[in-house]
């Protein structure tokens, strides 16, 4: 399967578990690290209680952590490094989240954020009331 392809498998996966009301937002963190040797990062989603666009911290806040394991992102895919993970992970998630079928229960959320644990946060939706 394709990276993509994996991670439409991944999201689907995670997101058919239960959430709990007081959900506001989603964040994906990439996690520098992987268990497997082709892999260097992993992408988890959180589930978060509040949702700023004007704080970048709303993703401490989180309500929600599934029990589907993290996916590991091939190093053939991200890069090596940090950068290209983040600019890659962004370019297959935004049209899943903005677009795509999986990323529906997304989109049902105030906001959606991509970012590496201890890194600047990425807005990846923002819902337009």
């Amino acid at each position: 399967m394709s990276v993509e392809e994996d991670l439409t498998t991944w999201l689907a996966a995670t997101l058919r578990e239960p959430r709990p009301a007081s959900l506001r937002s989603y964040c994906f963190n990439l996690v520098d690290g992987a268990a497997a040797d082709e892999a260097s990062f992993t992408l988890e989603l959180v589930g978060c209680e509040r949702f700023d666009a004007n704080d970048p911290d709303w993703p401490c806040d989180e309500c929600w952590r599934p029990s589907h394991p993290p996916l590991e992102i091939a190093t053939a895919f991200t890069g090596p490094d940090w950068e290209s993970c983040l600019e890659n992970m962004r370019g297959l998630l935004l049209p899943l989240v903005q677009e795509g079928t999986p990323g529906a229960p997304l989109r049902m959320a105030q906001g959606v954020g991509l970012g590496f644990v201890d890194g600047d946060l990425h807005l990846l939706w923002q819902r337009g009331d």
